[in-house]
């Protein structure tokens, strides 16, 4: 199918930063060059170090880099996770994230309240 064909188009270095751009999305709401930092492969580390991260996906490649993390977001929106490790720490991330949200929530209301 046309997914698997795109998939062959692209390395398997292009194929892990696709993935980790769409996992820090998918925790954080947005790009965090943090998380992708931080569990990358070695040899991704390296080029992210480099500062080369925008040569990962040559132009002749954006294309089907798009194509691909669209189709990774729909995998994570629907439950896919890479492996059990990943599984397991895109759970922690986002139960973090959540609760921190709650509680900046709840001392905004309480600072409202006070005001009132």
């Amino acid at each position: 199918d046309f997914i698997t064909e795109l998939h062959t188009k692209l390395t398997k270095l292009q194929l892990e930063y696709a993935w980790l751009l769409e996992e820090s999305q998918y925790v954080y709401q947005e790009h965090d060059p943090t998380f992708c930092y931080k569990y990358a492969s070695p040899y991704l580390k390296i080029v992210l170090r480099s500062h080369q991260h925008n040569r990962i996906v040559p132009g002749s490649h954006q294309g089907a880099f798009d194509i691909k993390r669209k189709d990774i977001r729909r995998q994570l929106q629907n439950g896919h996770r890479r492996g059990p490790i990943m599984s397991r720490i895109l759970a922690q991330l986002r139960f973090a994230r959540r609760k921190q949200q709650q509680q900046q929530q709840s001392k905004t209301t309480m600072a409202a309240h006070a005001k009132s």
